[in-house]
């Protein structure tokens, strides 16, 4: 695994599981929930906006143990 800092900048390839109706439920139905599911449980944006359909988002493990 590799680690890298992102930026800005950063590049971020959209993701494409090769099968057009899954890729579908996963960026139309699933994405339009996931999102705010994933913002209730604490789940933070890296950026604000994404113009790819990839949208950065991390969870800190330290605030389970705080």
């Amino acid at each position: 695994m590799k680690l890298a800092k992102l930026e800005e900048l950063t590049g971020i390839k959209p993701f494409d599981c090769g099968d057009a109706n899954l890729n579908g439920f996963l960026f139309e139905d699933a994405y339009l929930d996931a999102v705010p599911f994933y913002e209730k449980n604490g789940f933070k944006r890296l950026i604000n906006e994404s113009e790819d359909d990839t949208l950065p988002m991390y969870y800190n493990l330290k605030e389970l143990v705080s």
